[in-house]
């Protein structure tokens, strides 16, 4: 590959992230970048261009139903992840019917969480933002998942120069948000991944999803995708998952609870995003251009053990900007966004 070809395919994959550098003067994200123009210049780039497609059987269809465009929200640059929130009763200024999403900045961006109300004719407008609070900083804010009713899980997991020995994890409880308070609850848990060698462990990471009270990890690598599950220790599980907060404010979860490496997953694309359905126990997983589902065979609601459990059974290709938001709107419709540009976003049916 020339280095015309390593430079065209670094900056399309990297490009919103240094123009949101340079445009916004942070010093720190132009040398931090760096490493990333030397990496691209002297190593094969990660990009989805150069990877053999999996072959899929089309035992399910993805099908778009509507684009359009997600409503300009003030300190919202890059939306990286979604993350569908279910609420006992509607939050104030919304509708039992109506489907309340949160995303997030990409790195660097600010800790706050932005609310988005889609309604049952696919129209889309701002809630409010979310202010996370102290100790919730965005070094690499880079996908949400929904868990229990009014809780959400975002990652700060990115690490595109390989430099981070642990990533964080943040766990909050939105369930007595509401537009005159809307602080919510967190749990603040260091992670890291599991080893790749005597003393590395960093890979870099872009996607996360819930399994029956498991959290698992795709990664982002040339030629498939590492599957690693974390299971939460009680007290964040049970603040995660359960009925009753027993965090106020902001906690911090002592040491450091380590993924479990379950095996390969062949995308043949750069993983952004995932979502995990539990009633139809479907995976689905999103890259650049691309959006992959995966049946589990191995739906039990137990750990899923082995990678090799998930069927691949059907992916559709977008014509769009790079991809990075993804979730689940319900078990028949996956909403998917385009990081920045345009701020494109897509409804795709299942079928």
């Amino acid at each position: 590959m020339n280095v015309f070809n390593i430079l065209s395919e670094f900056f399309h994959a990297h490009r919103i992230h240094l123009l949101s550098e340079f445009r916004g003067g942070s010093k720190i994200g132009i040398l931090l970048s760096l490493p990333l123009f030397l990496t691209a210049c002297f190593s094969s780039p990660l990009t989805d261009f150069d990877l053999a497609r999996t072959s899929q059987p089309a035992s399910l269809s993805l099908t778009p139903e509507f684009e359009g465009q997600l409503p300009e929200m003030k300190g919202l640059k890059e939306n990286s992840g979604f993350a569908r929130l279910s609420f006992a009763t509607p939050v104030e200024g919304t509708s039992a019917s109506d489907s309340i999403v949160a995303t997030h900045n990409d790195s660097f961006g600010s800790s706050a969480l932005y609310l988005l109300v889609f309604d049952q004719s696919g129209n889309v407008q701002p809630l409010f933002p979310v202010k996370t609070g102290a100790g919730t900083g965005n070094l690499d804010w880079e996908d949400a998942v929904a868990l229990g009713e009014g809780r959400l899980a975002v990652a700060d997991i990115g690490d595109n120069w390989f430099i981070r020995r642990t990533k964080t994890l943040y766990l909050m409880d939105f369930r007595n948000i509401s537009p005159n308070d809307f602080r919510p609850n967190v749990l603040k848990m260091t992670i890291a991944h599991p080893g790749r060698g005597v003393n590395r462990n960093n890979y870099d990471c872009e996607a996360l999803f819930a399994r029956y009270g498991v959290l698992y990890f795709l990664t982002k690598e040339k030629g498939g995708s590492r599957l690693q599950s974390l299971m939460l220790p009680a007290a964040a599980k049970a603040f995660a998952f359960g009925t009753a907060s027993s965090v106020k404010s902001f906690t911090l979860l002592p040491g450091t609870v380590m993924m479990n490496d379950r095996g390969t997953i062949e995308t043949g694309s750069l993983v952004t995003a995932a979502d995990y359905n539990e009633k139809g126990n479907l995976l689905a997983v999103l890259s650049y251009r691309r959006i992959q589902l995966f049946k589990d065979a191995a739906a039990d609601g137990g750990e899923l053990l082995n990678a090799g459990s998930l069927e691949p059974v059907a992916e559709f290709e977008l014509a769009s900007g790079q991809l990075e938001s993804l979730c689940f709107l319900d078990e028949n419709h996956i909403l998917a966004a385009a990081e920045s540009g345009e701020y494109q976003i897509f409804s795709i049916s299942v079928q």
